[in-house]
């Protein structure tokens, strides 16, 4: 950590506060351009995956559930997760991880359980990832990421949903009535 009056290095990639430390952990994916309708799909299973996983995350909750319930969906939605290639493909990390002093602490939302408590700040950042066409699976990466704060009952509280002050936000537009955000 660095004391106040050490400026922070150009390296550091991870927003974190200069007053409390905290870190903060975030990802999206931008399209350049229009996506493809494969990419569309692609990015749509994602991100209905994210909200009902988000949706999970509350006091008590397992995590190992979420992340089962995650690896589920994307495979039901033709997105499979392969482990025995060289370079697995599909949803082959973590759903996601606690995040306060460190950018990547526990809780760990993973095939491990562990019990979400109050106060527990997580990301729940599903992804898909295949280096090569397959079949109606495009080739390319999709992430989107989001930090919760873990409450009582009722649900998660949202932490840090906005991007980066002075950043251009993504145009999103409607495709064949899904919400896909793109760069003009």
């Amino acid at each position: 950590l660095f004391s106040r009056s050490e400026a922070f290095p150009s390296s550091d990639i991870f927003p974190v506060s200069r007053n409390s430390h905290y870190f903060a952990d975030m990802s999206r994916t931008i399209f350049k351009g229009r996506p493809d309708n494969g990419l569309t799909r692609m990015y749509e299973a994602v991100r209905l995956t994210q909200e009902k996983s988000i949706s999970m995350v509350k006091k008590g909750a397992d995590g190992s559930k979420i992340y089962d319930f995650a690896r589920t969906s994307l495979k039901a939605q033709g997105f499979p997760t392969d482990f025995r290639k060289e370079k697995p493909e599909g949803f082959f990390h973590g759903l996601g991880h606690g995040v306060g002093l460190d950018v990547h602490e526990p809780p760990s939302i993973s095939g491990m359980s562990c019990r979400l408590k109050k106060g527990n700040v997580v990301t729940i950042e599903p992804g898909l990832y295949y280096p090569k066409s397959q079949g109606n699976i495009p080739a390319g990466g999709v992430r989107i990421e989001e930090t919760r704060r873990v409450i009582g009952r009722g649900g998660p509280g949202a932490v840090a949903r906005r991007g980066a002050p002075g950043r251009p936000a993504p145009v999103v537009r409607r495709r064949h009535g899904l919400r896909i955000p793109f760069l003009l």
